[in-house]
C-alpha cells in the first residue's frame, strides 16, 4: 500500500487532537471540542480514510474507492480549514495576541488557498494560474499546519 504514511498522519494527527482537547478542555470547553472537531475530522478523513481507499492515477476513472477516499478528503479538508481560526480565536482568550495574528493570517491564506484549489478544478480556469490544483493544496494545508507547528515548536522550546 503506498498510502501509508496517510495512515500513519492520521493517526499522529488523531492523537494531537485528543491531545489538544485534553490540554484545553478544563479552560475552554466549547472550543476544545471544535477544535477537537476541526484536527480530528481532518486526521480521520483526509488521513486513515483517504490512505486505505486510493485514490485513481487517472481521473476519468471513477471507482467505489476514488469516490470514498474524495468525500472523505473533501470532508477533512474543510474541517480543518477552520483549525487556525478556533486556535487564533483560543490565542487571543488567552492573551496571545502575536499567536493569534499568526493563526488568523494562516486562515485568511488557507481559506483564499483552498478557493484556488477548488476553482483549479474547474474547467474553465484550466488555462489560468489556478489550473496548479496541487500548489494551491500544498499552500493551503501549509496555511492550515502553521498553529499546528507554532504549537509544537513552541512547547519543545519552553
Amino acid at each position: 500500500m503506498d498510502n501509508t504514511w496517510l495512515i500513519w498522519l492520521g493517526c499522529f494527527l488523531a492523537f494531537a487532537a485528543v491531545a489538544y482537547f485534553f490540554i484545553t478542555k478544563k479552560d475552554f470547553p466549547i472550543l476544545s471540542v471544535l477544535l477537537l472537531f476541526s484536527l480530528g475530522t481532518f486526521a480521520v478523513g483526509a488521513g486513515l480514510v483517504s490512505g486505505i481507499f486510493q485514490v485513481n492515477e487517472n481521473k476519468d476513472i471513477v471507482t467505489a474507492a476514488s469516490k470514498v477516499h474524495g468525500i472523505s478528503a473533501a470532508i477533512g479538508f474543510m474541517a480543518l480549514l477552520f483549525f487556525p481560526l478556533l486556535n487564533g480565536i483560543l490565542a487571543f482568550k488567552q492573551n496571545n495576541v502575536i499567536f493569534g495574528i499568526i493563526c488568523v493570517i494562516s486562515f485568511i491564506l488557507a481559506l483564499i488557498f483552498f478557493v484556488c484549489f477548488i476553482m483549479g478544478d474547474k474547467e474553465q480556469f484550466q488555462n489560468t494560474m489556478l489550473k496548479y490544483e496541487g500548489l494551491w493544496e500544498r499552500l493551503s494545508l501549509l496555511c492550515m499546519y502553521i498553529p499546528l507547528t507554532y504549537k509544537a515548536v513552541h512547547n519543545l522550546l519552553s
